[in-house]
């Protein structure tokens, strides 16, 4: 026993002492220092090493030396550090690389980081199976990158190739590029006759300028624009262009070049600077020449030059004057010249002489006073002849009222003929000689009024639904106010005194106005009933608070007899009326309602042209909407967190009757939305009858499949919404033509005022209710307390919300599939409103290489619900490479990204994909979808998903396409575009 126990003790002994070298051994490895990783750099470059104002790609490497590429460090890098000049903030990366210069190679997992607002590029790798002593070439292309001022800026890199935090080198040097940022600009412009007779534009630039791919556009006075295409030849010396014109153009006014760079690249700007005219030249080194210019006109002192300068020198006249840098040409202005000999001497000591003499050019009016039936003429005279002249008629502002053009004749004369003037006014005329710009202005005349003249109406008739407003139109001749007279009392039983006053203001007088009759108000103690529908005019109601104006009830259907006359009182019109004419006040019809959906840059558009007084709101319409606005039964719903991207549900009312209601509760100046809230959010007062609570009208939204023992979520416009929330969330445009009023919902911004939201799967009813018992009752009986609510009229369509979705085509194995091509595109389909736009971005997997991250933008979504993502630039990549796909910018942003992969040629066979044989869908051969349900003869989905295959909502009725066979209630997309022409008029009527 002792012996084992001291052999043991033995054995453990050695043991223990064992380990302790070991651990000796171990702890000698672990202190000992980490072999440096990179020895050095070589071989930085940064190509181009120029750069210019606008974005370009940068290609970009460096030589990493004296790496141990073998021993499996992970997430080595090299980051580049960019100048602080450099713009980082749009750029992106491709071509990363990390490859060994030797022999033997290395593997490497190549990744990238771009921080914009570090302006530093960071590219990191992973070694395997390389040499212990290798060199490595980092390399990346930096596209679109900016330089942000001019100078030279270096980009530089610091190096870790053992990945252990701390960069073995520093601030090496990658490269430098020289930036020339600062765009040359125009110097000055003239248009002349050069010596050799050519009609030239001359362009002096700031500095040397590249024009190989430059075109001009020459501006004239009457609004024409002459383009000269190509200006390659014209560079006649640096920064100083000649373009040849063909033409001396005397109505010339500015010019502006496309496409004109400085050396750099820098361009030149677009925008358009004065051209100076010169009508008459003077060769200055056309030695002993003798030229002539009338007094007052433009000269073009010539030199064959650049930056020469002149001694001019005659009468009253000493001075020196110079073309400048990059230019050929001076102009001298004679206005201050008397008529007499100058000479001009240039630098080299040629001398020429300019004889000034005097045009002549007068005009006087023919008379001293003009009536303003008699044509207003004058008589220009001039020393020379065959003289082209503008001359025009100035009122007592000094503003051009008229304006004719002519010729002086072999006599020296042009007889100028305004024709007739009906504004009273002094006046003055002024002729301009076309070609020197030389003028001559007459004394004062005046226009007086010519007599007693008449008012008379535009129509014969017109034609108004009871409870709308009337236009009727007067003309005034020869005098600025009337009285027109509506009704009869005697035999009527009403009858409306109306004075018109053309123009508040004299310069607003146009001979006509236009008197706004509401037919709602008519009959009425208070209230706006008459009006002009022009700022400029006016028109007023003289007997409102009269017996024969107050009724107790809205003015009845049928014929009125209307009376025009040059009077100041109805019983004078009576007496000698000028003009006889009818309104037709016609019954009234129930609303209706349809339901059509567009998206959030469709509505955007709607609000932009009612905004913007300068645009067409028609064509604006027409041209944002095409397919965009469609009839629906359905909307899709953003359902994510910060929801912005919901459809847009447009409420298509037709009200006739309701417009007078509208004005009545309303301001001058309120829009169609401000005039629909008021009308919903007024109390039906039991004008002439019974009250209750209700309000004029309702617009309610309601669900339909609240679920069991649950109350239905409800959305009454008025109750819910304050005006300024609901000003947010609609938009309304008046049809004043068709009586359709348009209102644009925005769901999700109904979904953030609102108690109750609209969210998948429920099921809407819209009702807009007519309850405004003076428009019900019209011209009958007053409704007792039980008839009221009978009477209502309610228009209504119905709805259902689903959420926003969108797919991918995709292959036999659930891929999406991208042709090997520069404009690569992958498709898809999705539930959202036509004309919706987002983004689709396609990130390389990491097995490929190279890796690329590209994204289409603005892609829209067609009539029928399908999108084309492109272009995507896959011409780098090969076939069988991977990737993900992914929506940006949608409603739908929120799916998982999509597997897909490169290929030659995508297949566009006609296999419908997972579902299985279609059955007996229909003749329209679409898929199901993933129910793999039989739909019924129409093609569409009826299964247990809910969705709906085709975008037309289709009943099993379409026809064999699947597709809806008209456009019912909407009138098809004519009737959108009617809807602005009434916000229009519906605009001018509150002004």
């Amino acid at each position: 026993m002792t012996n084992e126990t001291t052999t043991r003790k033995k054995v453990n002994a050695i043991f223990f002492a064992a380990v302790m070298v070991v651990s000796m051994v171990a702890v000698g490895f672990a202190a000992a220092p980490a072999a440096a990783q990179a020895s050095g750099t070589s071989g930085g470059n940064i190509s181009p090493d120029t750069a210019g104002s606008g974005e370009q790609s940068y290609d970009i490497n460096i030589t990493v030396d004296g790496v141990d590429s073998s021993n499996g460090n992970t997430d080595a890098n090299v980051t580049f550090k960019f100048a602080d000049e450099f713009d980082l903030s749009s750029a992106s990366l491709t071509n990363q690389a990390v490859e060994s210069t030797g022999a033997d190679t290395n593997t490497t997992n190549v990744d990238s980081n771009l921080d914009a607002s570090a302006n530093t590029v960071t590219i990191e790798w992973d070694d395997n199976n390389g040499m212990a002593g290798d060199s490595l070439n980092v390399s990346f292309t930096a596209d679109q990158v900016s330089v942000t001022e001019s100078g030279d800026f270096d980009v530089t890199a610091d190096v870790d190739a053992n990945a252990d935090g701390t960069y073995e080198e520093t601030d090496q040097t990658v490269g430098t590029v020289s930036a020339d940022v600062d765009a040359p600009s125009i110097r000055k412009a003239t248009h002349y006759e050069n010596g050799t007779t050519t009609p030239v534009l001359e362009v002096s630039f700031s500095e040397d300028v590249d024009v190989s791919s430059g075109s001009a556009d020459i501006g004239l006075s009457n609004g024409t624009v002459v383009s000269v295409s190509d200006i390659s030849g014209t560079e006649a010396a640096p920064g100083l262009v000649q373009i040849p014109t063909t033409t001396v153009y005397n109505n010339v006014e500015n010019v502006s070049v496309s496409d004109v760079t400085d050396t750099s690249g820098n361009d030149v700007s677009s925008d358009a600077v004065d051209v100076t005219f010169a009508p008459s030249v003077v060769t200055t080194y056309d030695d002993s020449g003798n030229y002539e210019a009338f007094s007052g006109e433009n000269v073009a002192l010539e030199s064959n030059t650049s930056g020469d300068s002149f001694d001019i020198d005659g009468p009253g006249v000493s001075r020196t004057r110079g073309t400048g840098a990059n230019s050929l040409v001076y102009v001298v202005d004679t206005d201050d010249f008397e008529t007499g000999d100058y000479n001009i001497t240039n630098d080299a000591g040629t001398e020429t002489t300019l004889e000034v003499s005097n045009l002549g050019l007068e005009v006087e009016a023919d008379e001293e006073e003009f009536e303003t039936d008699e044509d207003v003429t004058a008589t220009v005279t001039s020393d020379t002849i065959n003289r082209d002249v503008t001359v025009e008629l100035l009122d007592s502002d000094g503003d051009v009222y008229d304006t004719v053009t002519g010729e002086i004749d072999t006599n020296g004369e042009f007889d100028a003929n305004f024709g007739q003037v009906s504004d009273e006014d002094t006046y003055s005329i002024e002729v301009t000689d076309d070609n020197s710009g030389i003028t001559a202005t007459s004394s004062d005349f005046d226009v007086v009024e010519a007599g007693e003249g008449g008012v008379q109406f535009a129509d014969a008739s017109s034609e108004v639904v009871q409870g709308d407003v009337a236009e009727i139109t007067v003309e005034l001749e020869d005098v600025e106010s009337g009285y027109v007279v509506i009704g009869d009392a005697d035999e009527a039983n009403y009858q409306a005194n109306i004075s018109v006053t053309d123009g508040v203001d004299d310069a607003d007088a146009d001979g006509e106005v236009t008197i706004l009759f509401n037919t709602y108000q008519a009959g009425q103690a208070s209230g706006t009933i008459v009006e002009a529908a022009s700022d400029d005019d006016e028109a007023t109601l003289d007997n409102q608070s009269s017996d024969a104006q107050t009724l107790g009830k809205m003015l009845d259907t049928g014929d009125y007899e209307i009376i025009s006359a040059s009077a100041s009182n109805a019983e004078d019109a009576f007496s000698n009326e000028d003009d006889v004419s009818t309104l037709l006040i016609e019954e009234r019809t129930a609303p209706e309602m349809a339901l059509w959906r567009t998206s959030g840059d469709g509505a955007e558009s709607v609000s932009d042209a009612l905004d913007d007084d300068d645009v067409d709101v028609v064509d604006a319409i027409n041209n944002a909407t095409g397919d965009t606005i469609t009839e629906t039964e359905t909307i899709a719903l953003d359902t994510s967190s910060n929801p912005s991207d919901s459809d847009v549900l447009v409420h298509q009312i037709t009200a006739p009757g309701v417009e007078g209601a509208l004005s009545n509760v309303s301001a001058d100046g309120d829009d169609a939305t401000t005039q629909l809230y008021n009308l919903l959010s007024t109390s039906n007062n039991g004008l002439n009858g019974v009250s209750n609570s209700d309000n004029a009208s309702s617009l309610v939204l309601e669900e339909q499949n609240p679920g069991r023992n649950a109350d239905p979520k409800t959305v009454d416009v008025a109750a819910d919404l304050t005006e300024s929330q609901f000003t947010s969330a609609f938009t309304v445009v008046y049809d004043g033509e068709t009586d359709n009023y348009y209102v644009l919902t925005d769901i999700d911004t109904v979904n953030s005022v609102a108690s109750d939201t609209f969210e998948d799967g429920d099921e809407y009813q819209v009702d807009f209710t007519v309850q405004d018992q003076r428009l019900l009752r019209g011209a009958g009986s007053t409704f007792d307390s039980d008839e009221l609510e009978d009477a209502y009229e309610t228009a209504n369509a119905t709805f259902a919300v689903e959420e926003a979705e969108a797919e991918f085509d995709t292959n036999n194995d659930d891929l999406v599939e991208a042709p090997l091509s520069e404009e690569s595109s992958i498709t898809g389909t999705t539930n959202v409103a036509p004309g919706t736009e987002f983004a689709v971005r396609l990130r390389s997997d990491q097995d490929t290489s190279p890796r690329f991250t590209l994204t289409a933008d603005e892609i829209a979504v067609n009539a029928d619900g399908s999108f084309e993502a492109a272009p995507y630039d896959l011409s780098s990549q090969s076939v069988n490479d991977t990737f993900t796909a992914s929506f940006r910018q949608a409603a739908f942003s929120g799916q998982d990204a999509v597997d897909g992969v490169i290929v030659e040629q995508v297949d566009d066979g006609t296999e419908d994909g997972e579902d299985g044989e279609d059955g007996e869908d229909g003749e329209d051969g679409t898929d199901d979808g993933e129910d793999g349900t039989d739909d019924g003869e129409d093609g569409t989905d009826d299964g247990e998903d809910g969705s709906d295959d085709g975008d037309d909502g289709s009943d099993g009725e379409d026809g064999d396409d699947g597709s809806e066979d008209g456009t019912p209630g909407f009138g098809a997309l004519v009737a959108l575009v009617a809807l602005i022409a009434a916000a229009l008029l519906a605009t001018r009527r509150n002004e």
